[in-house]
């Protein structure tokens, strides 16, 4: 990363500003109607060792656990980014029958890896951070509401596991 002096000019990520993209050929509808990304936190627990006078004295920890990747996606009318995640998380659940029961050589794979590509005020892609390895984990829970009195467009919360995340930052400016 390049560090900043006083006076250089930068500017503030809008947080409206990002674009998903998944297997486009199995997952279209999520990398589309997806309105909301939390980016997880990641963790690296400190070893501590127990030391006289002092109490303990805390080490670099050797693991990395993450938090789960969570999404808020939009629900078309005809719930197809809903029953793409809900396929997918069938599919891992029933995998080994599926494997049994078909030799497809195009079958679709378990693992997918997600960008969240942040956006520069112009709209270029200017920070990519990479999911490797995603699997769905939990497809929450749609509101039906009769009573409502304004449009209001119904999400349904989608998070996912993975093994780890990188960034990139395109620092040519130009975008990808």
């Amino acid at each position: 990363m390049t560090s900043l002096t006083c006076g250089e000019d930068f500017n503030l990520f809008q947080p409206t500003g990002f674009r998903v993209v998944i297997n486009s050929k199995y997952y279209r509808n999520l990398q589309f109607f997806t309105t909301k990304i939390n980016h997880p936190g990641a963790q690296n627990s400190a070893d501590e060792t127990p030391f006289r006078r002092i109490g303990s004295v805390p080490f670099p920890g050797n693991t990395m656990t993450y938090g789960e990747l969570s999404m808020d996606v939009l629900l078309d009318a005809d719930f197809v980014a809903y029953q793409e995640m809900y396929d997918w998380m069938l599919r891992l659940v029933n995998e080994e029958q599926i494997a049994e029961q078909s030799d497809e050589p195009n079958r679709i794979p378990t693992y997918a890896d997600i960008h969240v590509h942040a956006l520069t005020s112009h709209n270029n892609p200017n920070v990519m951070m990479k999911y490797v390895d995603c699997l769905p984990v939990s497809v929450g829970d749609i509101q039906f509401d009769a009573q409502n009195q304004s449009v209001e467009y119904v999400v349904f919360p989608v998070s996912f596991r993975f093994s780890y995340f990188t960034v990139e930052v395109d620092s040519s400016g130009k975008g990808e």
